[in-house]
């Protein structure tokens, strides 16, 4: 399933904040591909999340300070790869897919939040949803990269803030078509495959790369539990499906009710000044 647009693209301003995450992404992810084999491993064990080094904190120290590790050895801490990670990818496929659900669905975000706001929570998710691998990847020694953790507490929160929506969807199942379902459909089955693969990656185990399934159910709950957690704060419901599909500024944008009649607000009278 791959989203290409969603009901509320029109709305808004230019998302710079969003392009500017993209850019970021694609620059560090050019400067990879340039490296060979080997440099590029070394650099992405060094910038990505390896949970041995943080589960393991002295005895992963005391490995690497040996002579025939020094040229692997971290060159920042550890704390500081939780964000490191975001901006690194393993392959064409894994940035692009990455991308493009940050492309559909961060605008909205950062147009809700605001881009200091939007920044502050990209960035809490993904260090949320790498303490999610981590704990379930304990003594791992493979790297995690990527910007599929921030990216789920984008859609987590979507989730709960525009269920509503709709979402122009390519599916690649057999036949290939482009549906236009309910945002909550679409997110609700992606983070069932996520929750299903992770917990089928428990049941086999390996050392092997692969997805970071549990980074991405950490992420999705993390950027839910955020939204829920600041309405429950307000006092106010968890679930409001038609908060912000309620009232529409123009009788062409789209009507998220399900009949096809829209009637567009009603507004006072006024003066000419």
């Amino acid at each position: 399933m791959i989203p290409l647009s969603d009901s509320a693209g029109e709305r808004h301003g230019t998302a710079w904040l969003t392009i500017t995450l993209i850019v970021i992404n694609a620059l560090a992810f050019l400067y990879t591909i340039i490296l060979d084999p080997e440099q590029r491993a070394i650099f992405q064990f060094r910038f990505g999340v390896v949970p041995y080094e943080f589960t393991h904190g002295e005895l992963f120290d005391q490995i690497m300070s040996l002579p025939e590790y020094a040229a692997i050895a971290p060159l920042v801490p550890s704390w500081m790869t939780l964000f490191t990670s975001m901006f690194l990818h393993g392959g064409w496929a894994h940035i692009l897919g990455n991308m493009v659900f940050l492309w559909v669905f961060g605008d909205n975000l950062e147009h809700h939040f605001g881009r200091v706001g939007f920044l502050a929570f990209y960035l809490a998710t993904g260090v949320l949803a790498s303490a999610t691998h981590i704990l379930f990847n304990w003594d791992s020694t493979i790297p995690a990269i990527g910007a599929s953790g921030a990216i789920a507490g984008v859609l987590g929160a979507y989730l709960l803030l525009f269920p509503r929506r709709r979402v122009r969807t390519l599916f690649m199942m057999g036949l290939i078509t482009v549906m236009e379902i309910p945002a909550v459909w679409l997110l609700v089955m992606w983070m069932v495959i996520q929750l299903f693969s992770g917990v089928g990656g428990l049941v086999v185990a390996g050392e092997g790369g692969g997805v970071a399934y549990w980074a991405h159910v950490g992420g999705f709950v993390a950027g839910a539990g955020i939204v829920a957690g600041w309405r429950i704060l307000k006092r106010e419901k968890v679930w409001q499906p038609n908060r912000y599909e309620a009232y529409r500024r123009m009788s062409y944008q789209y009507d998220d009710d399900d009949d096809d009649y829209y009637e567009p607000p009603r507004y006072p009278p006024y003066r000419r000044r």
